[in-house]
Order: C-alpha cells, then sequence, then structure tokens
C-alpha cells in the first residue's frame, strides 16, 4: 500500500475516517482496489489482534513448557 499511497487514520463520531493520498493518479477502478484492499488489510490486522488476545495464555504456557525442557537454563 505504501508504494502506492499514503493513509490518514481519524476519527469522528467514533467512526473511523480513512482517506488514501496516492502518490500518482489512478483511475476510479483502481482507487476503488486500494480502497478494498486496505479493508481487507484492517479486517485482517483485527482478526490477528482478537486471536493473539484469545490464545495468550496457551502460546505462553506452550513457550514455556518448550523453554524448561530446552536446557538453556541451569538449575540451581
Amino acid at each position: 500500500m505504501t508504494a502506492k499511497a499514503s493513509v490518514d487514520i481519524s476519527t469522528e463520531a467514533r467512526n473511523a475516517v480513512c482517506v488514501l493520498h496516492f502518490t500518482k493518479p489512478v483511475s476510479p477502478e483502481d482507487a476503488a482496489k486500494a480502497v478494498e484492499g486496505l479493508r481487507l488489510e484492517v479486517l485482517d490486522q483485527d482478526l490477528r489482534s482478537v486471536v493473539a488476545a484469545e490464545t495468550a495464555t496457551l502460546r505462553t504456557t506452550i513457550l514455556a513448557l518448550a523453554f524448561s525442557r530446552s536446557g538453556l537454563q541451569s538449575v540451581d
């Protein structure tokens, strides 16, 4: 996205407002594709955040178990 446009993000009345500023003139079709691409990227990142939050405890437990058996720490 950053190779084609910059994005300004603000909030207005509890809504996120994103304004794309293209580095070169684009057709309406290409602008619509860029908007859709941004929407999909935001959705993907939001989903990643939700999954990370919901699985944090399990992920930490698995990593703790893996490192406890690695031999990297000395047992005193």
